[in-house]
This record gives structure tokens, C-alpha cells and sequence, in this order.
């Protein structure tokens, strides 16, 4: 039996009894709210006073927050703390097997988070779209086409118009 099946057993195990099973969700959350802070700050390379000057706190402040013995975290709080990470915050109710996954997965690089900036989600990709060109158009760009059928989309546009004759030709122009 592994590691991670003699954890999940003995958890189990456990949290049968309804006053583990609140005191387990009050520790993750008293614990698991200073450890995400601080994978997040670490994660992005600042001190305590970097962090403080982002969250608009004194230094004591961030340090409290890191305490996994302060748990006095509000919503007001822990929304000002997802918006100097520039990260999102969510709260929400789940079943107790969710919370023992999470919990037996949990590591500094599980809880870290990407800023909006950095999310690959936002960043801008090339775009491609296929459009119809007559074959006149299609020679007048020719020249810069890096395959067959595929042209640079700005060279297309800056091209003057000329007259085309009546065969089309669909061809995936992608933009740089």
C-alpha cells in the first residue's frame, strides 16, 4: 500500500466522526488560506513588503495573513488578497471527498496561481481564417504565399484590387 492509499485510508477512517469532520474542514481552511498566500508570494518572487505594498497593508499585516494560527480571514480580506495577486477567488460549498482530494494532493506548486497577465487563457493567439479569392487575386499575392494555399493576410490587404475573373480559389490566410 502506498503512501498517499495509507493517508487516504486513515482519513477516511476519521472522518466517520462529525467533530473530526468539522475540525478537518476548520484546519483546512485556518491553514490552507496562509499556505496558498504564501505559495502565491513565492511563486512571484516577493517579500513580505512587496506583497504588502500590492495588497495596500503594512508588512505586519501580510505577516498575520501567512499565520496559519490568525484565522480572522473575512471575504473583504481574501478578495483584496485575490486582486493584488491579480488572481481570481472562489468560494464555494463541496462534499467532504473533494476536500480529502484536494488535501492529499495539496503541494506549494498545486495551489499557485497565474496573475491575468500571465494566464496563456488571455494571451492573444494568431488568428486563421479561409477566405475566397478569384484566381486573379490570388496571383496578384502569390509571391508571398508560404505554401499552396496559405498567404499572409496583410499582404493580401495591402494589394490593390484588381479586375478578377469569375474562378475562385479558398485559400486559409493567417494572420501575423
Amino acid at each position: 500500500m502506498t503512501l498517499y492509499d495509507r493517508r487516504k485510508a486513515k482519513l477516511i477512517d476519521e472522518l466517520k466522526n462529525k467533530e473530526y469532520r468539522d475540525a478537518f474542514v476548520s484546519e483546512h481552511i485556518d491553514t490552507g488560506i496562509p499556505f496558498q498566500i504564501r505559495a502565491l508570494r513565492d511563486q512571484r518572487k516577493w517579500s513580505q513588503e512587496v506583497f504588502a505594498r500590492h495588497a495596500k497593508k503594512h508588512q505586519a499585516a501580510v505577516s498575520r495573513l501567512e499565520n496559519p494560527d490568525y484565522g480572522g480571514f473575512t471575504l473583504t480580506t481574501l478578495k483584496e488578497i485575490a486582486s493584488a495577486f491579480d488572481v481570481a477567488l472562489i468560494v464555494r460549498f463541496v462534499p467532504i471527498s473533494e476536500l480529502v482530494e484536494w488535501e492529499l494532493n495539496l503541494s506549494p506548486k498545486s495551489v499557485q496561481a497565474v496573475s491575468f497577465d500571465e494566464d496563456a487563457y488571455f494571451k492573444e493567439k494568431k488568428k486563421e481564417e479561409t477566405i475566397a479569392l478569384t484566381s486573379a487575386q490570388y496571383a496578384t499575392i502569390s509571391p508571398t504565399k508560404t505554401s499552396s494555399n496559405v498567404v499572409n493576410i496583410k499582404d493580401y490587404l495591402s494589394k490593390p484590387s484588381k479586375p478578377s475573373s469569375p474562378k475562385n480559389i479558398n485559400i486559409t490566410a493567417k494572420y501575423a
